[in-house]
């Protein structure tokens, strides 16, 4: 798949099966390949989305809450950008400062 047309498709499935797995950064490494490549469509803002909840699954607040920033900044009407809002949200209540 390095070089093939499935290759966001292989790095999508390969990131999954690590984040069922709870080997966040290594799902990390595979959603920011995918983000690399494909950074201004809904496939790369998604995994770029999935790394801040890598991130927060990982107990990086600071950098999860970095990353939903960046979304709602830089993708403010993509779906993404919503999920990012509930995320950040979410993290306040958690662990409010």
């Amino acid at each position: 798949y390095v070089n093939g047309a499935h290759r966001n498709e292989a790095h999508r499935r390969i990131a999954r099966i690590y984040f069922d797995r709870f080997e966040y950064e290594k799902a990390i490494r595979a959603y920011s390949a995918i983000c690399e490549e494909s950074s201004t469509t809904d496939e790369g803002v998604e995994a770029y989305y999935r790394a801040g909840i890598c991130h927060q699954k990982m107990g990086d607040d600071a950098k999860a809450l970095e990353i939903f920033g960046a979304i709602i900044e830089q993708y403010p009407y993509s779906n993404y950008a919503g999920l990012s809002r509930m995320q950040m949200d979410l993290l306040k209540i958690i662990s409010p400062r």
